[in-house]
C-alpha cells in the first residue's frame, strides 16, 4: 500500500509541475505569438488542468501500450478542441497553437533528460 501511495504522490506532483508549466506555456504561445487578448491566466489554466488531470489518469495504462497510444492522441485532440472553444478560434489557428505547444513540450523533455 506505501508503494501505491508513493507512486501516486509522484505521479501527482509530476502532474503538477506538468500543469503549471503548460498554462505558463499556453498562455505566451496564445498572447506573444498568436498576438490573442488574454488578460487572465483563467482560459489556459482550465486547459493545462484538464491535460494534466488526463494525463495524470491515463498513466496508469501505460502498460498497455496500443491503449496508451489511443489516448495519447485523444489527449492531443482534446487539447486542439479545447483551445478553439475557449479561445474562440479556426480550428487551423487551434491546430498551429497545439504544434507551438507540443514541440515546446518536446524540448522540455528532452531538457529534463538531459538534467536527470
Amino acid at each position: 500500500m506505501a508503494g501505491f501511495l508513493a507512486d501516486l504522490g509522484l505521479r501527482f506532483l509530476v502532474g503538477f509541475v506538468y500543469f503549471v508549466i503548460n498554462a505558463l506555456i499556453l498562455r505566451e504561445i496564445v498572447v506573444r505569438l498568436f498576438k490573442i487578448a488574454d488578460d487572465t491566466f483563467e482560459k489556459p489554466t482550465v486547459i493545462a488542468a484538464a491535460i494534466s488531470f488526463f494525463v495524470i489518469l491515463f498513466s496508469y495504462f501505460s502498460y498497455l501500450v496500443l491503449l496508451s497510444w489511443l489516448l495519447m492522441v485523444l489527449i492531443n485532440l482534446a487539447f486542439i478542441a479545447w483551445v478553439r472553444k475557449l479561445y474562440n478560434l479556426l480550428w487551423s489557428n487551434a491546430i498551429h497553437i497545439w504544434g507551438v505547444w507540443f514541440i515546446i513540450n518536446i524540448f522540455i523533455g528532452f531538457l529534463v533528460v538531459l538534467i536527470f
